[in-house]
């Protein structure tokens, strides 16, 4: 019978043992502190961003640059001015300064209109003062005598005379007020190899003469028109 007493005492102790010591590798999570530091997730979309915000700014690849050259002609640095503005506001080329860097050139000429000559208000009269004039000097012309512009005495008005004077050469004047007279441009598009791939109307085929915001309008739209094919290309095969 004390056999049997301290053989249930022994279990009953070893079992409390067991309750009380803590299983093989268990953590004690009373030192564990209640909350952990965690690492900041990176914000959605930061590495793409500054990406973007790096390649935002140049144009693609793809893009046709367009660089003007000097244009021959009157009023060439007014018209060279509308020009490039109105191909920048057009918003599908790039004008570019850099002509190593152009895929198209362009290259022409601006013709400007030349006013009429003023007609004499007394032309009618010419024969007679022409006559008195001759007679004065002692000399009699022929009756049907034309007299030019070379034959009048220096200081005399030339309209007297039914003359005008000569016309100006036509000289670029960045500050010309343009809306005095009506332009034409006579264009072409030239490729980095100096080939022609595309010039205005020649002839019967010319654009009338109009005013300078006209004449550059209707010119650089015929020029986009001859560039959307090349544009097409260019997105096909960038380079």
């Amino acid at each position: 019978m004390r056999g049997v007493v301290a053989g249930l005492l022994g279990l009953t102790l070893v079992a409390a043992a067991g309750a009380q010591a803590p299983p093989a590798g268990a953590r004690d999570i009373t030192s564990m502190p209640e909350t952990q530091a965690i690492p900041p997730a990176p914000a959605p979309g930061a590495a793409g961003m500054s990406t973007a915000e790096s390649t935002a700014v140049a144009p693609p690849a793809t893009v046709l640059r367009v660089y003007i050259d000097t244009l021959t002609g009157a009023d060439t640095t007014a018209i060279s001015g509308l020009l490039a503005q109105a191909l920048y506001q057009s918003k599908q080329v790039v004008v570019t300064e850099n002509q190593s860097n152009a895929s198209v050139i362009v290259r022409g000429e601006v013709v400007r209109e030349l006013p009429p000559a003023p007609e004499s208000t007394s032309r009618k009269h010419a024969t007679t003062r022409q006559k008195s004039a001759a007679a004065a000097a002692h000399t009699t012309p022929p009756a049907n005598a034309d007299t030019s512009a070379a034959d009048v005495a220096p200081g005399m008005d030339l309209d007297e005379f039914g003359l005008s004077a000569l016309p100006s050469s036509g000289a670029s004047d960045p500050d010309v007020d343009l809306s005095h007279y009506r332009y034409r441009l006579n264009l072409e598009l030239l490729d980095p190899a100096g080939d022609v791939v595309w010039m205005s109307g020649r002839g019967v085929q010319a654009q009338p003469f109009q005013a300078a915001q006209a004449a550059v309008a209707q010119t650089v739209q015929a020029l986009l028109g001859a560039l959307t094919p090349m544009a097409a290309a260019n997105r096909a095969t960038p380079y």
